[in-house]
């Protein structure tokens, strides 16, 4: 009986995985390094679209992937060959800005309120006031890292390619 729930398992699983696998693909990659974005239907994407003298920036979900255009917010339909950059997120430095600069105002917050607890004589050295205020700031110097730029209008250096992984 065990072996017949394994099989009936296998063969739903089989049914379940062999549609997500046959879908189109966005991959974004650097030339030269093993570094690429990969994108599929319902990603969220952000790029810089040219068309002419007109540069805007556009963020959305992707909802439908085609060999020469994409569909992003069920009503725009934008041309591969008119993007001129992929911005990609950063989860790590975003992270980090979080942490350090979330670290500095709460020192910042726990000197003070500690100094009103204890009814001191505001004493701050120069740790107390410098390294939270630093650490702050450096989580906001650190922002313009927060994405990575594809620049598609550089085609010896970044590529776009449609893959279709059902065929």
């Amino acid at each position: 009986m065990n072996k017949k729930i394994r099989v009936c398992f296998i063969i739903l699983l089989m049914f379940c995985v062999l549609p997500a696998m046959s879908q189109k693909m966005i991959l974004v990659k650097k030339d030269g390094t093993k570094y690429n974005a990969k994108f599929f239907v319902g990603d969220i994407i952000s790029f810089k679209y040219c068309d002419g003298d007109n540069c805007v920036k556009i963020k959305g979900r992707i909802n439908a992937i085609e060999d020469e255009t994409m569909i992003v917010g069920y009503t725009s339909e934008f041309d591969y060959k008119k993007i001129a950059k992929i911005y990609i997120d950063r989860k790590a430095v975003q992270i980090s800005q979080y942490v350090v600069g979330g670290a500095g105002a709460f020192y910042l917050g726990f000197t003070g309120i500690n100094t009103l607890l204890t009814r001191d004589k505001v004493e701050m050295t120069t740790l107390d006031y410098v390294l939270p205020i630093s650490a702050m700031a450096a989580a906001a110097a650190i922002t313009p890292l927060n994405k990575r730029k594809y620049h598609l209008d550089k085609p010896h250096k970044y590529s776009l390619l449609v893959l279709d992984l059902g065929e």
